[in-house]
């Protein structure tokens, strides 16, 4: 599906119809249908110096972007993760460009990846990748289904080396379910018993400042805790952190 053409779709049926409305854009727009987000960012962007703005990036975003990167990522806890752990940074087009370069980079076609049944579009992803979708049960009881994911991650790991698992926390999509702290815990360690397999967790972290948690970050010290046969990769969206929609 073309978003893109979707959108311009919709803007031309707003021309001769203004009871349309445009849901293919992924933040809101206010009462007057204008796109809202955070005021101070957007003036930070207007108002950048030419030189800054028009040469050519740098690949994976700069020094300076993966600087900031790592220090909004883990807040009062980076120095605790940097002391622990090698962390890098590169940049992609928004969270789904970091989704589609795991798959591309970590998984081998006709491979499975780990996922909720209740879940964002990631089948869209692992489409183009030539993957396919295990599932595991997502709730319940009203909580987070361990069982279920320790289950089926094993069915999977039978019969597949390399599996990317993936968490979409806090706030899921499309559920706003937060995982609890032992949740999180149990999941880790869940993760830890599976040595004979070289997985990767993908993180998806897209709408951490919504959450309602005391410290939304603390959970990023129980990283720390996985063995060295998993690998964390951490996915985020500026268009929904930083109000920026559609800046790639």
């Amino acid at each position: 599906i073309d978003i893109l053409q979707i959108s311009r779709d919709a803007l031309e049926a707003q021309k001769t119809n203004p009871d349309v409305i445009n849901a293919s854009i992924g933040m809101f727009f206010d009462e007057d249908r204008v796109i809202s987000g955070m005021p101070a960012v957007s003036r930070a962007l207007r108002e950048l110096p030419d030189m800054s703005i028009m040469p050519y990036p740098a690949v994976d975003g700069g020094k300076a972007f993966k600087e900031n990167v790592i220090a909004w990522t883990f807040g009062k806890h980076e120095e605790t993760i940097r002391k622990a752990r090698l962390v890098d940074v590169c940049a992609t087009p928004g969270g789904s460009g970091a989704i589609a370069a795991t798959f591309a980079n970590y998984a081998k076609p006709g491979e499975f990846i780990f996922v909720s049944n209740v879940r964002w579009q990631y089948e869209r992803f692992a489409d183009r990748a030539n993957l396919n979708i295990y599932e595991h049960n997502t709730f319940k009881d009203g909580h987070f289904d361990l069982e279920s994911f320790d289950q089926s991650l094993g069915e999977l790991a039978q019969k597949q080396k390399r599996i990317i698992v993936i968490v979409n926390d806090p706030c899921h999509n499309p559920t706003g379910y937060t995982l609890k702290p032992e949740e999180f815990q149990e999941i880790i360690n869940i993760l830890n018993k599976y040595k004979n397999n070289d997985l990767v967790f993908l993180y998806d972290i897209a709408y951490l400042e919504y959450t309602n948690e005391e410290d939304n970050r603390a959970k990023m010290l129980e990283l720390l805790r996985l063995e060295p046969h998993v690998m964390t990769v951490l996915a985020f969206s500026g268009s929904k952190t930083f109000g920026v929609y559609g800046l790639r």
